[in-house]
């Protein structure tokens, strides 16, 4: 069986409200193609920013990308996630 993640704009947070969770309730929610893992380590007593993306930004907003010099151009077969599971 292949799972496949699924493209960063599927976790959109500012247009898909099931993945408002992942927002912190005192900041706004991160833009496409970020997610925030801090409301999860929160709850464990830890309060550390950590954010998660795929591998340089990919389908995420093009101005977090913008902001970094030298990323190389993410491509799907390269930088996709994908579990392979023998049943």
């Amino acid at each position: 069986m292949k799972f496949v993640a699924p493209e960063a704009a599927d976790l959109d947070s500012t247009k898909h409200w099931n993945n408002r969770m992942y927002c912190q309730e005192d900041k706004a929610c991160t833009p496409q193609g970020i997610l925030a893992m801090q409301p999860c380590i929160a709850k464990r007593g830890v309060t550390v920013p950590v954010y998660v993306s795929f591998p340089h930004f990919m389908d995420a907003d093009p101005r977090i990308s913008a902001r970094f010099e030298g990323l190389p151009k993410p491509s799907k077969e390269k930088h996709g996630i994908h579990l392979l599971v023998e049943p």
